[in-house]
């Protein structure tokens, strides 16, 4: 079970993951684990060069929130009585010694993703995995081939982000340029900067080079 980007039928291709593939994987992870105990140490594969995730625990729930092209994970600790877990957040009680909830946030960077998988089908490139309590025993991954991904121990949104295009589209579209009926205002404006064609005629890279960098830092 899985949430990754589409194979091409004739290569082996990836779909670099945007804020709807992030939101998607966000609602995957939150699927997949309702209800579901993780117990044990996060693992961190020995070739990923981000951070150890100090975190274990004999009983902890996750749960996942997007915003933009950043997901956050959230592992609580909950209490177990009598074998069986309540499924309710501990309290933070000095007697029970146990681990307050930990956020870690994760950047897909060109090809990540979660998988939830069986313990002997963990992926080769998978770089944090999340053991569930009991038999079989599964893995949740996050699994990023070519390691341009990151996650950050208690981390939170990166300031200098825009709004997110899918749960604040007003904010989102506040800052978009009103384009292009500011820039065809103008004669001067109807001419493309990249190869001088005029606006009716723009090319496909026309639109790229000239269009697509304006949202880049939205």
């Amino acid at each position: 079970m899985e949430i990754g980007h589409p194979v091409s039928p004739l290569r082996l291709d990836f779909k670099m993951p945007e804020g709807p593939e992030l939101h998607l994987a966000s609602r995957f992870v939150n699927r997949v684990c309702s209800g579901t105990v993780f117990a044990g140490q996060v693992e961190k594969s020995a070739v990923s060069k981000n951070c150890e995730v100090p975190f274990k625990c004999d009983a902890y729930l996750i749960s996942a929130v997007s915003r933009g092209k950043e997901v956050k994970l959230t592992l609580t600790p909950i209490k177990e009585e009598d074998g069986k877990e309540d499924m309710k957040p501990t309290a933070t009680e000095d007697e029970d010694r146990l681990l307050a909830p930990m956020d870690v946030t994760f950047r897909f960077g060109m090809s990540g993703s979660f998988k939830l998988t069986n313990e002997d089908e963990v992926p080769k490139h998978a770089h944090l995995k999340f053991f569930t309590k009991g038999k079989p025993t599964q893995v949740l991954c996050f699994v990023d081939p070519r390691r341009f991904g990151s996650w950050e121990v208690n981390g939170t949104w990166q300031s200098d982000r825009g709004p997110c295009v899918l749960l604040e589209y007003e904010k989102f579209r506040y800052k978009c340029p009103s384009f292009p009926s500011e820039i065809l205002a103008s004669p001067a404006g109807r001419v493309c900067v990249v190869c001088g064609c005029v606006w009716e005629d723009w090319c496909v890279l026309c639109v790229f080079l000239c269009c697509y960098p304006m949202t880049l830092y939205l």
